[in-house]
């Protein structure tokens, strides 16, 4: 039996990277394959990811963060998977736009292991957040293993925001 040898990362995330994505078109759930190693050991690259657009993220899930199209720089991805480490707050749908008045913008607060460090994303750049909900393997879908749900926590010290 032959295999089809996949492509490098790079080469795989060339192939998505300035796409305009239509959510209104995603089923539910959706599989979505990894690219890069930014969740290794827990993720690995290549992993195919299923998710819901209509489970509601709980601090330690996986998420898919869709930015805005309107936001993404040439060369970026248009979406990123990382761990959720803060809740998202009640008021916070997406897209998210502020409302009149509002001085301040809900942040989300997500990591990743490799490398280890917080990223502070605001909720005005996101289109979607859709949460992980298994791994697609050729016998169906597998839960996330409790391990990723337990990551070691990552001190706020290492963070940085979400350009």
């Amino acid at each position: 039996m032959l295999r089809k040898t996949p492509l490098p990362a790079e080469q795989r995330a060339s192939l998505v990277v300035n796409q305009t994505i239509d959510l209104s078109t995603f089923p539910d759930p959706y599989a979505m394959e990894a690219i890069g190693n930014c969740l290794s050991p827990f993720v690995e690259d290549g992993a195919r990811l299923v998710f819901s657009t209509t489970a509601p993220p709980m601090v330690g899930d996986l998420i898919a963060l869709y930015l805005r199209s309107d936001l993404i720089r040439p060369g970026e991805m248009p979406v990123i998977v990382k761990r959720l480490v803060s809740r998202i707050p009640h008021f916070c749908t997406f897209p998210y736009t502020p409302k009149r008045g509002d001085d301040c913008v809900p942040v989300l607060t997500c990591a990743s292991t490799n490398p280890r460090q917080r990223i502070h994303i605001s909720a005005a750049k996101l289109m979607a957040v859709h949460k992980c909900i298994g791994v697609l393997e050729d016998g169906g879908i597998l839960p996330i293993p409790v391990t990723m749900l337990a990551m070691t926590p990552i001190p706020a010290s290492e963070g940085r925001a979400h350009a």
